[in-house]
């Protein structure tokens, strides 16, 4: 019994630490001009943001989001709590996946 009390309090503690954690949601854009990032909320509401180029914007999503440049019709899902980075490569907003 002591150990499932146990196992709640420290599943109770992470829930609680994931929930008041900073989205570390980045955006960075390796191309030469600027582009508009369009991020859609989880209650639908569409914010704009400026990346100038070889600039990144930081902590864009508080909770889940949609992202996507605007003009396109690809979009990136963000999870509540992901920290992920996103590089807008060629026009294309895409996950970084460390190769280079």
């Amino acid at each position: 019994m002591n150990a499932i009390k146990y196992i709640f309090l420290i599943s109770l503690g992470l829930i609680a630490t994931a929930a008041f954690a900073q989205n570390g949601t980045t955006v960075i854009n390796r191309d030469e001009m600027d582009h508009v990032l369009v991020i859609e909320d989880e209650n639908g509401k569409t914010t704009e943001k400026t990346i100038h180029a070889r600039d990144s914007l930081k902590n864009l999503c508080a909770k889940e989001c949609y992202l996507s440049l605007k003009g396109t019709d690809e979009f990136e899902y963000v999870e509540e709590g992901e920290q992920i980075v996103f590089l807008i490569v060629d026009g294309h907003l895409v996950v970084d996946v460390g190769d280079d």
